[in-house]
């Protein structure tokens, strides 16, 4: 029995376009500030590099706001607020640190529907349940002064 493959092969050039202006990246500055609570910073669950996790969430938090909103520039106006809770582990009788709170003060410029609007903003972050394995939640605060 003989067999005759016959193969052929089609090519397709396929591009893609958006007519959507290209979104750039906002100015980012200020952050020096951040550098006193580097050593902790982890502990709110969002990474640790400040001025990169906190410029994402206020644009999410501006697109969720308004639709089509971008955030053009973000400035750390000064040190990072920070509140503590401790709770006794009960195990070791020592404190152990149980809720941290961290607010840092920015200036924010975004670009909404051509026009240019400027507000201070305290971006909080609020780690709960520290002191436990599980159960541990962390939620963000976008407070317009």
């Amino acid at each position: 029995m003989k067999y005759q493959a016959n193969v052929a092969l089609l090519v397709l050039t396929v591009s893609w376009s958006s007519w959507a202006a290209p979104q750039t990246a906002p100015l980012i500055t200020g952050f020096e500030c951040a550098d006193e609570v580097k050593e902790i910073i982890h502990l709110i669950g969002r990474g640790d590099d400040p001025k990169q996790f906190i410029a994402q969430d206020v644009q999410t938090e501006l697109s969720r706001q308004q639709p089509g909103s971008v955030l053009t520039k973000l400035h750390c106006e000064g040190s990072p607020e920070l509140k503590a809770a401790t709770s006794v582990d009960y195990t070791s009788g020592e404190k152990v640190l149980s809720r941290l709170s961290v607010s840092f003060p920015v200036q924010v410029s975004v670009e909404v529907n051509g026009e240019t609007v400027e507000m201070a903003v305290d971006q909080l972050y609020l780690a709960e349940n520290l002191d436990q394995t599980e159960g541990r939640k962390v939620t963000q605060k976008f407070i317009v002064k």
